[in-house]
């Protein structure tokens, strides 16, 4: 009888839709990348054309800059 069971659970399990574990953000995979010494683009969420002023500034930008909307 167990092996009956165990039999039907590996039928179960390879019949079944893969489960995902996680799902990343473009901003958390980028964060945790860093954290790990990979290099990643730099940037900062702005909410008005100020704010994307304010943060130009503070990049480099030797390759140009980039506003993603």
């Amino acid at each position: 009888m167990m092996q009956r069971a165990m039999n039907q659970m590996r039928k179960v399990r390879l019949t079944s839709t893969p489960m995902r574990f996680f799902d990343l953000h473009e901003y958390h995979s980028k964060k945790l990348m860093a954290q790990f010494g990979i290099n990643v683009q730099k940037g900062a969420l702005a909410r008005s054309p100020q704010e994307a002023f304010d943060i130009a500034k503070t990049l480099s930008n030797k390759g140009g800059l980039v506003v993603k909307a």
